[in-house]
């Protein structure tokens, strides 16, 4: 089975955090972290590279601060998304998009995310990662340890 991998950023100012309303299947209407086509450039360019596009895409300046996680989930008929999730601090910028790569991005409080139905967020990873990210579950941002986790896996 082919892999996709993809890169993004649960980004947290206070107590909220950004998520992005997808605006093409099968994301249409459902809240997720904003994430990106991964394009190479080995395990440690992979967070300048996320902190560059996060901005890009949002407008948002952010700063990583831990890993989150690695997150697979299937990918059309014969492959398989991989998400190579970081958490980052907001440091500022205006939020911008183009309605190209999403229909919107808000601000969720934790009790605004709570309302939210199973079926109005991507998948039920985003709710236990949005938890993760309130609780201060975040793994630290080791280089030596990240490196070892993607080499010769996802990144070659």
């Amino acid at each position: 089975m082919a892999a996709v991998v993809y890169h993004g950023l649960a980004v947290s100012d206070n107590e909220k955090i950004l998520l992005a309303q997808g605006n093409r299947e099968p994301f249409v209407g459902r809240w997720k972290f904003p994430w990106f086509p991964y394009s190479g450039g080995g395990a440690l360019g992979i967070i300048s590279s996320t902190v560059v596009v996060f901005k890009e895409k949002t407008g948002i300046d952010a700063l990583v601060e831990g890993f989150l996680g690695v997150y697979e989930t299937p990918w059309g008929k014969d492959s398989s998304l991989i998400l190579l999730l970081f958490h980052g601090s907001y440091r500022g910028g205006q939020m911008q998009f183009n309605k190209d790569d999403f229909s919107d991005l808000r601000w969720f409080t934790p009790n605004e995310f709570n309302h939210l139905s199973d079926g109005q967020i991507y998948t039920p990873a985003v709710r236990a990662v949005f938890s993760q990210v309130t609780e201060h579950q975040v793994l630290p941002l080791n280089a030596v340890h990240l490196i070892d986790l993607l080499k010769g896996t996802l990144l070659g």
